[in-house]
């Protein structure tokens, strides 16, 4: 299976992930407020939304390292959930109120972006336009790695919450 293959696999498969766990919540958990200082499920997904919403790759270059060289790190860094991370003010919830009808819309958007680009980018690129904090510029290859990791780091976040509010 080729490179391009492999990640449109891996992003389906999360996205349905997504998708299962916002349509077996219930329509009134979405924006309840489990406990102190933490997100809804509502939010939580929408800050999955702007964090998937694409990649920063208007300028690439050719790479002169591994494509996959952060990638052990991002798996590392994102599927610990004893490390706590604060969202950068761009990739806050913008809301407090959201439907699940909307959030799956969004999220099938974005999957069908990310898809699009898989299928017509060279994902050994480097990605020239942001430096992913404490790290370096990441490949196409590497940025869509962490939506993976990060996307599943919060629907864990999410399976908490819905069970925080089932109790």
């Amino acid at each position: 299976m080729n490179l391009n293959n492999l990640v449109t696999k891996n992003i389906v498969h999360i996205f349905e992930q997504f998708n299962h766990s916002l349509l077996t919540t219930d329509e009134n958990q979405i924006n309840t407020i489990p406990f102190e200082n933490s997100w809804t499920i509502g939010q939580t997904a929408d800050h999955i939304i702007i964090c998937s919403s694409g990649i920063p790759d208007e300028h690439t270059q050719v790479s002169g390292r591994p494509f996959d060289q952060y990638v052990s790190v991002l798996k590392e860094m994102f599927l610990n959930m004893e490390l706590k991370f604060k969202a950068d003010p761009s990739l806050i919830p913008r809301k407090n109120s959201y439907t699940k009808d909307e959030l799956l819309e969004q999220m099938e958007i974005n999957k069908s972006n990310l898809l699009k680009n898989i299928e017509s980018t060279d994902l050994t690129l480097i990605c020239t336009d942001v430096v992913f904090p404490q790290m370096d510029y990441l490949t196409r290859y590497e940025w869509l790695s962490f939506i993976g990791f990060h996307t599943q780091r919060h629907l864990i976040q999410i399976e908490n919450i819905k069970g925080k509010l089932t109790n």
